[in-house]
């Protein structure tokens, strides 16, 4: 797995998905910065940067950590409440 930089996660109201996600990321890789926003294309596209509960991707080898991945019109999955 890569080595991250900084880790990206949505703003707004934070979640315990999150809350533990990054936890377990600081834990594994130490002290990174976390920006609580939206990544842009390029960080989602960088396996520099470690994407949290956002983006709609599941990519590990680009960090990319997202349980969203539903359809905005589809019907939703299990995982999606994880």
């Amino acid at each position: 797995m890569n080595e991250p930089e900084r880790i990206v996660t949505h703003g707004g109201q934070a979640h315990h998905d999150e809350l533990l996600a990054v936890a377990l990321a600081l834990g594994r890789f130490g002290p990174l910065p976390v920006e609580r926003r939206d990544p842009t294309g390029e960080e989602l596209d960088d396996p520099r940067v470690m994407v949290i509960d956002i983006g709609r991707r599941h990519e590990p080898r680009l960090l990319d950590f997202d349980h969203h991945q539903w359809k905005p019109d589809g019907e939703k999955e299990a995982r999606s409440a994880l």
